[in-house]
């Protein structure tokens, strides 16, 4: 009898210590990119919406690139983390507001390390994300400006040789068509800010290019299709930030 006893004991012993394994196991699993929560996210974009709250998009951690997004509570600060992904998990994309409301979201890099080409819609009306079928040019830390026209203006980068880009291109988003444009950068950058002009022109601002060199402000004229230089400034390029867009923030974090 008292034999018996003690292998119940042994038993009950043993489970014990099996359920306190897998629970410490379990609770010390390293964060997930798809988690609920965003932790310790980089690269991720934010763009505000026509009703004033915040689309957070994709980002990096230490287990990967993520395809979730989130919408934020401006006032509140409320999260809400949206039951649809992105097609593509990325990272350091851009993300433009488009006149109708809905959320263009380019390039960056995925999973394997590389810069993407591909591009999604975001309905903000039905929380779904939609693939574009176009060619683009893979880049990641770009700017995607919306022109005054309608269009949208994709500039500069990091493309899948890790060089910089001076190349840009126009997409419709009637059409949903990239095309490349008639000129080229006169300095290739990436990490450069672009900010809409008054009179319809994009000024693009510092970055880092290929050469350790001060970088000259750039002029993109859609009526012309092409860039010019603008003599009255110029910007170390060892000595800016992260892009930033007017009515579009693409990713921002250190690679």
């Amino acid at each position: 009898m008292m034999r018996s006893d003690s292998n119940e004991m042994k038993k009950i012993r043993t489970v014990f210590f099996l359920v306190a394994t897998v629970s410490i196991l379990l609770f010390s699993l390293p964060t997930s990119p798809h988690d609920s929560k965003r932790i310790n996210l980089v690269g991720e974009s934010h763009v505000q919406l026509p009703d004033g709250r915040w689309l957070i998009i994709g980002g990096r951690n230490s287990s990967g690139i993520s395809d979730l997004a989130y919408i934020v509570d401006s006032v509140s600060g409320e999260e809400m983390k949206l039951p649809a992904r992105m097609h593509q998990q990325r990272a350091w994309h851009s993300s433009t507001v488009l006149p109708d409301g809905t959320i263009f979201i380019f390039g960056g890099i995925g999973n394997d390390g590389l810069a993407l080409s591909s591009a999604e819609l975001f309905n903000p009306s039905t929380l779904q994300f939609e693939e574009i079928s176009s060619a683009f040019t893979p880049r990641a830390y770009h700017t995607a400006t919306l022109l005054t026209e309608g269009n949208v203006i994709i500039v500069g980068g990091s493309g899948n040789n890790y060089e910089t880009l001076n190349i840009a291109e126009l997409w419709n988003p009637e059409t949903k068509i990239a095309k490349p444009i008639r000129g080229n950068l006169e300095v290739a950058r990436m990490k450069h800010s672009a900010l809409l002009l008054p009179d319809g022109r994009i000024r693009f601002h510092g970055g880092i290019t290929n050469k350790q060199q001060k970088i000259k402000d750039e002029l993109y004229d859609s009526t012309s299709d092409l860039f010019s230089s603008d003599d009255t400034s110029s910007v170390d390029a060892q000595k800016t930030g992260s892009p930033h867009l007017m009515l579009s923030m693409p990713a921002e974090g250190e690679a």
